[in-house]
């Protein structure tokens, strides 16, 4: 329970920290529980347009995640030798 917690703080920090073109599209058809098609008229977009910030939102969602969790592999690995901290 407790890591699912820590994974969604996460998450929603990386959302934060997504540009504005994908922020949007992310909460609403990822995070939420609209279709496509609900984000599009809903902000006045293309479809496709969605579909592509979708995708890339995820993309760059996917790369930060990944990248935190490897800084915060480094940072557990030192802690536990000799008590590093970063």
């Amino acid at each position: 329970w407790c890591e699912y917690n820590e994974l969604e703080t996460r998450l929603l920090g990386a959302v934060d920290q997504l540009g504005k073109r994908y922020r949007p599209v992310i909460r609403m058809c990822v995070l939420g529980e609209c279709s496509y098609l609900e984000a599009s008229a809903a902000l006045n977009l293309s479809l496709v347009t969605v579909r592509a910030r979708v995708f890339r939102g995820r993309e760059m969602l996917r790369r930060h995640l990944h990248q935190s969790s490897r800084e915060r592999s480094t940072q557990r690995a030192l802690e536990g030798e000799g008590g590093l901290s970063l």
